[in-house]
């Protein structure tokens, strides 16, 4: 799964050109929502401060606000994920744009390491500041930091806080939606751009902490090249696009998202 380009092809012929020949409109493709679409309403979002259980048994914590950020009304979600049996973590921080949920700013932090350490060749810094689909990429590793610039093909929502966004949409029973997704995976400084495609299959009742039991949809996500659409892994709690387990109101506190389940791993809410 590569990152993709996008190269518009312009057919020119002394002033002349044909006009376009309308596509067959298929049932089988779900809505695309761009970055901006009226179906993406960020001003659902809640804050909250919650605790995972996940595979092997790491701890996450999530914490989300709202938050002025350079005079702007921002959606803040940071994450702190243990690595290395819990003698490292990963510090995520994403800013987004509390209405659209177009990122701002995304950065990951590698937290732990003794003074002058790193980690070879990888990063144990990354922060992407976006105008759109343009960014500029500031990297350190070991003592050394750079800054370059780059484009993404279109302007993507960050696959990392994934379902944040899909807690946006409108979901009910058979609502599915195509979404663009620019994500950086592990510690690599490249962000790896797909066009998912969300889809809800049901409902579930999970626990949470206070004794109660929320509806949340089951979201199935397909992930696919960004510019071809082509299929790479298929969406599903036994498959391995995974899925997303979604409260689109969830009570004052308590996250959006309380489950995530895919082939190899799982992520559970603490409901105690």
């Amino acid at each position: 799964m590569l990152r993709t380009t996008l190269a518009p092809l312009v057919l020119l012929a002394a002033g002349w050109a044909p006009a376009p020949t309308p596509e067959p409109v298929r049932d089988d493709v779900a809505p695309l929502q761009e970055v901006g679409s009226s179906k993406v309403r960020g001003s659902k979002l809640k804050p909250f401060d919650a605790q995972w259980k996940g595979s092997g048994g790491a701890v996450i914590s999530e914490v989300a606000t709202l938050e002025k950020v350079d005079g702007k009304r921002c959606y803040v979600w940071r994450q702190v994920w243990p690595m290395n049996g819990g003698q490292l973590e990963m510090h995520s921080e994403l800013v987004v744009d509390a209405k659209t949920l177009a990122t701002i700013s995304f950065q990951k932090q590698v937290v732990g390491l003794p003074p002058g350490a790193g980690l070879g060749q990888r990063p144990t810094f990354m922060r992407w500041e976006f105008d759109g689909a343009d960014y500029s990429l500031t990297t350190r590793v070991a003592d050394q930091e750079a800054t370059e610039d780059g484009s993404l093909p279109r302007a993507s929502f960050e696959g990392s806080a994934l379902g944040l966004v899909l807690a946006a949409l409108p979901l009910k029973q058979g609502y599915s939606a195509r979404l663009p997704i620019a994500m950086s995976l592990g510690l690599s400084a490249e962000l790896t751009t797909y066009m998912i495609t969300a889809r809800v299959v049901g409902t579930e009742k999970i626990a949470v902490p206070g004794g109660r039991k929320l509806k949340a949809w089951v979201v199935e996500v397909d992930w696919a090249d960004l510019e071809t659409e082509e299929l790479s892994s298929k969406g599903g709690a036994e498959e391995s696009g995974g899925a997303y387990y979604v409260v689109t109101n969830p009570p004052k506190g308590l996250p959006h998202v309380l489950r995530y389940r895919n082939e190899g791993s799982s992520i559970d809410l603490f409901d105690e």
